[in-house]
């Protein structure tokens, strides 16, 4: 959550996570009132640099209760190159798997190399020794799961007990991609889902045309009753690329093309025309030269309209 608010001052009614926290602090713990009202004009804890301090020594605590519950336990770690590194999972004195977020380490590359350094930095920082390490869990990629020069590779050169499980739902995922794809109506389907999303996104002043024209799109619909007001109803969007290894992006992708459909129909409009004239075996021209002057102004004016 993030410490800073747009209006910190003292008449505002929503300073900020942090001071809204402190001041409910204060209103349930005396000492805390007490200590904060007669330490001094200063002592108000917003300075970036103790927030900062702060925020550190409560990821101490959290990490430290966190190697008090692991203890001497065997664990495993997951490692999301998306996401960084590192989670790590174990066993819990009750018999359940738990899984526990340990740190976020930017890596400059991701060799297999350098992500097998960063992952021994981490265990190293909180002496968890490799020999403990049960099963290694990663996504799909070569640098990852590779046998003998992936991470994988690299760690069971040292832990051969160190079994590595590729993502069930990265596999889940690789399935219903593969077998969709074998269905030629389904594969031209999101091909042409594919060439929406690339050509409505391929440059800035497109993807703000199809911002703006679904902005327009909701309040006609809202002046015309068609749907309702409500809060977070109704929020901006815009179309996600496909990806095969998340099948979760397909359906975001569907969703928000059916929301944002008219106004994706108005921006291919603008060139749909003339892009039927050119497409035609026998050209016209005089035409074409026409719908070229035609679309030229269209866009000239959707650039005005945008500033």
């Amino acid at each position: 959550m993030a410490f800073y608010g747009h209006d910190e001052s003292s008449t505002s009614l929503n300073k900020c996570n942090f001071r809204e926290m402190v001041y409910l602090v204060k209103a349930k713990n005396e000492q805390v009132s007490d200590t904060f009202d007669h330490g001094g004009k200063n002592f108000t804890m917003t300075s970036s640099d103790i927030q900062k301090e702060l925020a550190t020594c409560c990821a101490h605590e959290v990490t430290k209760v966190i190697m008090e519950d692991l203890g001497d336990r065997q664990f495993s770690v997951l490692i999301d190159k998306s996401r960084d590194i590192s989670l790590k999972e174990f066993v819990n004195d009750k018999g359940h798997v738990v899984e526990r977020f340990i740190a976020l380490h930017h890596v400059k590359d991701t060799t297999p190399k350098v992500l097998k350094d960063a992952l021994y930095g981490i265990l190293d920082k909180y002496m968890l020794y490799i020999l403990r390490l049960q099963w290694q869990g990663y996504d799909g990629a070569s640098n990852m799961r590779g046998e003998f020069n992936g991470l994988q590779g690299k760690i069971l050169d040292e832990n051969p007990y160190a079994f590595y499980i590729h993502c069930y739902d990265h596999c889940l995922q690789l399935v219903v991609v593969s077998v969709t794809s074998n269905c030629s109506s389904i594969h031209d389907f999101f091909e042409y889902i594919s060439l929406i999303v690339t050509t409505t996104s391929a440059s800035c002043k497109r993807r703000d045309a199809l911002t703006k024209a679904q902005h327009q799109d909701i309040l006609n619909k809202l002046e015309r009753g068609e749907i309702s007001k409500g809060k977070g109803s109704h929020q901006s969007s815009h179309l996600t690329r496909l990806g095969d290894t998340r099948w979760g992006s397909h359906h975001t992708t569907l969703l928000r093309l059916d929301q944002m459909w008219s106004s994706v129909l108005k921006l291919f409009g603008i060139t749909n025309e003339l892009s039927n004239v050119l497409q035609r075996k026998y050209l016209n021209n005089v035409k074409a030269m026409d719908l070229v002057d035609v679309v030229k102004a269209r866009l000239a004016t959707m650039r005005e309209w945008l500033g």
